[in-house]
């Protein structure tokens, strides 16, 4: 059916709508509309109900279910009861020499039913229906697929006499089941702030959280690359329990744990329902898992001594190659790079992880300096800014 729809830009998960309402019923002359909206925000859609098709045989309109909806109006006088599943509405003419219909038939391409005024099934109230007397017969049948018409046989009139024609014809189609079946997000958890991924230690497993809609069975994970590995999950190897997200729609939060090795990650999110296959949603969980970052350089200090040296104490991350002190007074200017190992220095392992670095290089006595110091882990680490200053002369 054409629909116009009325779109909320803010609606952040896409629209959800709800079941069709009749705003305004279609008549025998004019056209009806009907509306829906979505559970998540102010859209809506709508769409024209078209003018109820009024047979010129003597069976005027007939319906299934809840077909009845849009022409109920449209009865002026009578009972109107209210539409019900598994059933059938027939609305027959009626008139001085035919009477009243003596029976019904509804035929099918896979056979026909013969309802008489006295069946069980059968409740008949007169009304008039486009401005015309006529009896609504009120089949309680429950009815396959197909295309259907419905005929009525008065006294004295042979039904193999009635022509298809002469009745009215409807269809039945069983609407396909709504099936929840959205991944609405997916995250995993223990991301480092500070780094932008998840540090790895070597025995804590990480968590996955994927919200879906209720009928999702299986959840899968696959990898978007050549390869397409595949995790599969079910209720045997995740936790699976009923919440809500925070518009109140019902869902499924699937909670997966699993220690991920280093490396990058990027997957997207499949899900199968009970009567489809896989399903590739819209959303993707893209993650890294890696070692804590190195800081290349912990601490950096300077001491000057009355023999005319100085004593530089660097702290630098144990996998350090190089230490750089750089002298930044114009007229001292100059670089050491320091190596391990190197003359000038005693390098030591702290065992945590970290290496100090005492360096010792002359100086002149009275004087300040201003230097930056630099670890080197691959690449220089940002400079740590040092003032060295030297004692006085001894008086003599």
């Amino acid at each position: 059916d054409e629909t116009d729809t009325i779109a909320d830009e803010g609606s952040a998960l896409g629209h959800n709508y709800g079941e069709w309402t009749v705003v305004t019923p279609a008549t025998t002359e004019t056209a009806g509309l009907e509306r829906r909206d979505c559970t998540r925000c102010d859209a809506y859609e709508e769409r024209e109900i078209p003018a109820i098709d009024v047979s010129d045989g003597t069976v005027l309109w007939a319906g299934y279910e809840d077909d009845f909806d849009a022409i109920a109006a449209s009865i002026t006088e009578g009972t109107v009861p209210a539409s019900a599943d598994n059933t059938v509405y027939v609305i027959a003419k009626k008139g001085e020499k035919k009477n009243t219909p003596s029976k019904l038939q509804l035929r099918s391409n896979v056979g026909t039913m013969t309802y008489t005024r006295k069946h069980s099934a059968v409740t008949i109230s007169n009304v008039t229906f486009a401005g015309k007397a006529c009896e609504l017969w009120v089949i309680n049948r429950e009815l396959t697929d197909g295309d259907y018409v419905a005929v009525a046989k008065y006294t004295n009139i042979a039904f193999t006499q009635i022509a298809d024609t002469d009745g009215a014809a409807f269809a039945v189609v069983t609407p396909a089941p709504v099936v929840s079946d959205e991944v609405y997000s997916a995250e995993i958890a223990t991301i480092n702030d500070d780094c932008g991924y998840i540090v790895f230690d070597g025995s804590t497993a990480q968590i996955i959280t994927i919200k879906t809609g209720l009928d999702v069975t299986k959840v899968q994970l696959q990898t978007n690359d050549d390869k397409k590995n595949t995790m599969t999950y079910n209720a045997n190897n995740a936790v699976v329990a009923e919440d809500q997200l925070t518009d109140g729609t019902p869902c499924l939060v699937w909670t997966i744990t699993r220690l991920f090795a280093r490396g990058e990650y990027d997957y997207s999110i499949n899900v199968r329902t009970v009567n489809a296959g896989l399903k590739d949603s819209d959303i993707d969980l893209t993650f890294k898992v890696a070692d804590a970052p190195i800081e290349k350089i912990v601490s950096a200090q300077a001491e000057g001594k009355t023999d005319g040296t100085a004593v530089f104490t660097v702290v630098t991350a144990a996998s350090a190659t190089k230490v750089k002190l750089t002298n930044l007074d114009p007229k001292d200017g100059g670089t050491i790079t320091i190596s391990d190992p190197h003359r000038l220095a005693v390098i030591t392992d702290n065992g945590d992880g970290t290496k100090t670095w005492t360096i010792t290089i002359n100086h002149v006595l009275g004087a300040t300096y201003n230097y930056n110091v630099q670890a080197c882990v691959g690449a220089y680490s940002e400079p740590i800014a040092v003032e060295l200053r030297m004692p006085e002369a001894a008086a003599a």
